[in-house]
């Protein structure tokens, strides 16, 4: 490990801890602890498959996204990798370190590194700009109460910013020439300038088909729509009543402030976000924060029955 990755977790750590600090001093413990007492069970237990669902439609988007490139990946091999790469970012110090493992994959079944990074990416960014057409009809249409106007205008500035680059990337507008020109007057290490370049090539989508990644954008809007769908319902089982519309703000704001890694697998970041954005209608501190854990727990216990599924897949082709 560089002396820069350490300098980085030692960071990340620290602001774990002072986020874990500001959590201790101002959180009422025992209201917490009555609040995850009034849990809906039942209403928990049916989530998790909700969510394990969204998980399999982000693996059908993987697919599309992948025959972008006339590369034909068997559905069942990628859901697999999907599982186990979602198992072992439990442990992992980033929030997106299954990006890289699932890169590192998928290169072998795709032959090309600039396409396992393409597919990865266009996956993701996807899911962000499904993520951001949220988050601007929200702002546009529901603005929360007593939201700084400020803050109101950054949201969909930088929705419409995220957009905006989707259609650059899917409708050509820049040519790869152009960034090639660009690097070779920014960056004089040749092979550091190849991978930038690979990289553009992969995601510009030049001379390929668009029709599948419009589609995947369709099955992205579908499956965030089932995440925030699913946060409200965490809110419902602990009586956190709100309306749909602050989920629409809060579940996308805290996916992307995820993205920065300020903390170890983002810890406290969503639970920061519901606590600020659910304080203006209202809602306690212990309920906004709980919304977020009891999404973190669920996070767990299926990367943990992914990660299972993948120990009892080896176990049967070590048989086999």
């Amino acid at each position: 490990m560089t002396k820069g990755k350490k300098l980085k977790i030692i960071i990340q750590l620290l602001i774990s801890f002072l986020i874990g600090y500001i959590f201790y001093r101002y959180i009422d413990f025992s209201k917490l602890a009555d609040t995850m007492r009034k849990i809906n069970i039942y209403m928990y237990i049916l989530i998790i498959p909700l969510f394990i669902f969204a998980c399999v439609i982000n693996v059908f988007k993987w697919k599309l996204i992948i025959s972008v490139w006339k590369k034909n990946v068997d559905f069942l091999l990628l859901l697999k990798f999907y599982m186990y790469t979602f198992f072992y970012n439990l442990f992992l110090p980033g929030s997106n370190s299954s990006d890289i493992l699932r890169t590192i994959i998928i290169k072998k079944h795709l032959g090309s590194y600039s396409i396992a990074i393409g597919s990865i990416f266009m996956e993701r960014f996807t899911g962000m700009v499904s993520l951001a057409f949220f988050s601007l009809i929200s702002a546009l249409f529901f603005p929360l109460p007593k939201f700084p106007q400020v803050l109101t205008y950054t949201i969909i500035f930088s929705s419409l910013l995220i957009i905006i680059i989707f259609f650059i990337l899917t409708l050509n507008i820049i040519r790869l020439s152009f960034i090639e020109y660009l690097l070779k007057k920014i960056l004089k290490a040749n092979k550091l300038r190849e991978k930038i370049l690979n990289f553009f090539g992969a995601i510009l989508l030049h001379n390929v088909p668009k029709k599948n990644i419009y589609i995947a954008l369709f099955i992205g809007l579908l499956s965030q729509s089932i995440i925030i769908y699913l946060h409200y319902l965490i809110g419902i089982s602990i009586n956190c009543v709100l309306p749909f519309y602050a989920y629409l703000i809060a579940v996308p704001l805290s996916a992307f402030l995820k993205l920065i890694p300020l903390t170890i697998n983002s810890f406290g970041v969503r639970e920061g976000v519901f606590m600020y954005l659910f304080g203006f209608f209202g809602q306690f501190k212990e309920e906004s924060i709980l919304v977020g854990f009891i999404s973190f727990s669920i996070q767990i216990f299926t990367g943990i029955f992914m990660g299972l599924i993948h120990i009892f897949d080896k176990e049967l082709a070590k048989k086999d």
